[in-house]
């Protein structure tokens, strides 16, 4: 690795250092540069879910970090978590960012039937309230037996506590 002194602005006095690869390496091996490693998401794992709006998928974060970007995934023992300041700042700034998501434990049992009278459809509107809550009857949702993250973006929730 070379670390050159280099002072492109004549205005500074202070240098600062520049990172240069040596030649036959790309720049992509940047030293201090993190790199995120996504893996697959093991059974049983206790994990937050929340809606990427970027990448238009779900987000699975394990112990502070992502570990994966699904499609669809589904979760057991599961409540509902939204941080009331952060969803504050939404509203002050009209800029999304994440603040409620999910906590529960992963499980690749088959998924339910989406038609039973049992299975509800939960959303998270920042806008109109500060919980999570059914769209039809507007009963807000805290916590459920399980839940269903469809690829469509919609969430199922089964045996649900309000």
């Amino acid at each position: 690795m070379n670390l050159t002194v280099a002072n492109s602005n004549t205005n500074s006095s202070k240098p600062y250092l520049h990172w240069r690869p040596r030649s036959g390496h790309s720049k992509r091996s940047h030293p201090t540069r993190y790199m995120k490693y996504l893996r697959t998401p093991i059974d049983g794992e206790s994990v937050h879910v929340y809606r990427n709006l970027h990448k238009r998928c779900w987000s699975v974060r394990a112990k502070g970090n992502v570990i994966a970007h699904v499609p669809a995934i589904q979760l057991l023992g599961c409540t509902c978590h939204v941080s009331e300041a952060a969803r504050q700042t939404v509203i002050a700034t009209k800029c999304r960012s994440v603040h409620a998501y999910v906590k529960g434990t992963i499980t690749h049992s088959p998924i339910p039937d989406t038609a039973d009278s049992s299975i509800i459809t939960m959303v998270y509107l920042p806008y109109v309230s500060g919980k999570f809550f059914d769209p039809v009857t507007k009963v807000p949702i805290k916590s459920a037996e399980r839940m269903v993250f469809s690829e469509a973006g919609k969430v199922y929730c089964h045996g649900f506590i309000s």
